[in-house]
């Protein structure tokens, strides 16, 4: 039956098989997530796992779970590739706004995100309809005639609701205090909701 590991290597179990790992700078490859290395009840080492770690002083360490501060962390959540070589984390939509029929002017768009005071909108997706065939036009800014447009959708069939594609982490507006303005290629009445965050 294999010993536990004092050097910094990784446990075995009884097969062979090491134990989930982690690398810690200065110290080499420990037991997942710096679980203490024991003997269970069979003879087995066992490095039990925490659900949270930190780097305290060098040395990772198992901590209380849900108590501690994104920045540092070793995550595990979902993440996704942005293009620019950097991963960051997929984003949550926790706001919905709805948009109760409202009457749209083609070329006269109207607010449906005013974000909380020194916060910026990101829209992360919708399902919205008309009651024409138009395009729905999405334009960020502070107001009607200066907001500047982002997203076009193709010409929606009338009364057809359309989801919005994958928008991953979405659009992020270009300044705090920009509302979310909704425009149309043709006047009609705009059903449905979109969502996303204040940041």
């Amino acid at each position: 039956m294999p010993n536990p590991a004092t050097d910094g290597s990784v446990p075995q179990d009884t097969r062979g098989v090491p134990a989930n790992s982690v690398y810690v700078p200065g110290t080499g490859t420990i037991a997942q997530q710096g679980g203490t290395l024991s003997v269970d009840s069979t003879g087995t080492p066992s490095a039990p796992s925490s659900d949270n770690i930190a780097q305290v002083a060098g040395a990772v360490v198992p901590v209380a779970t849900d108590n501690l501060a994104f920045a540092g962390q070793f995550p595990a959540i979902q993440m996704g590739q942005t293009g620019t070589g950097v991963v960051s984390v997929e984003r949550v939509p926790n706001k919905i706004l709805n948009v109760p029929g409202t009457a749209v002017t083609a070329g006269t768009a109207v607010s449906i995100w005013t974000p909380t005071s020194g916060k910026k909108f990101r829209l992360m997706g919708y399902h919205l309809s008309s009651t024409v065939a138009s395009s729905l036009i999405f334009k960020d800014g502070t107001s009607s005639g200066s907001a500047v447009e982002f997203l076009r959708t193709p010409i929606q069939a009338v009364n057809t609701g359309t989801p919005s594609p994958p928008l991953g982490n979405g659009f992020l507006s270009a300044a705090a205090n920009n509302q979310l303005w909704l425009d149309v290629t043709a006047s009609g009445t705009v059903h449905g909701f979109a969502i996303g965050i204040e940041e």
